[in-house]
């Protein structure tokens, strides 16, 4: 990977961070739940076991965004066999599963409102193609209503109104096919 330039990030899977790239995967994890703390309501939030979860059962599917040693950003996946975003689809991974399901796209609150989160989303969608329709035929998300413009430009479609509950607002389920 080539070092961030001039406030550019870098970009990172789990596969390298797991390898040491960036020191210590405990530290990297410990600021990654700073920015998801910093990005969700208490009810709402991932906790630090689910985040560590992710990281070492789906290394390949969680990117993070650095500023020299600092995470300014993420998204983190499982796979799941569903078509669908539903409450079992999203409680575990599911190895064989062709649906990615994003639990989060979180930024730094310092970085938020200058491009990083299309940033992620386009290094991602990149990385998700590459695998091909073997590996992953689907990018499925949710997202409240004053998110879906951003997703949109990042290449998500609509399918409607979540039937999952996750703390009091509504979501809002979106797509990627590929």
């Amino acid at each position: 990977p080539t070092a961030a330039v001039m406030g550019d990030p870098e970009f990172l899977f789990g596969t390298q961070l797991l390898e040491g790239v960036k020191g210590d995967i405990a530290e990297v994890e410990k600021q990654i739940f700073t920015v998801e703390s910093a990005s969700y309501p208490e009810d709402e939030k991932a906790s630090p076991e689910s985040i560590h979860l992710r990281m070492h059962q789906v290394p390949h599917m969680f990117l993070v965004a650095f500023d020299g040693p600092a995470v300014v950003g993420y998204i983190c996946s499982t796979r799941s066999v569903e078509g669908t975003l539903t409450e079992e689809s999203i409680s575990h991974d599911a190895p064989s599963g062709k649906n990615v399901c994003i639990h989060s796209v979180c930024v730094a609150e310092q970085r938020r409102r200058q491009g990083l989160a299309l940033k992620m989303l386009a290094k991602y969608k990149e990385h998700l193609a590459s695998l091909g329709k073997d590996v992953c035929e689907r990018a499925l998300l949710m997202c409240k209503q004053n998110l879906v413009e951003l997703y949109t430009k990042g290449g998500f479609t609509m399918v409607g109104p979540s039937p999952v509950v996750h703390g009091a607002d509504q979501w809002f389920e979106m797509k990627m096919d590929f």
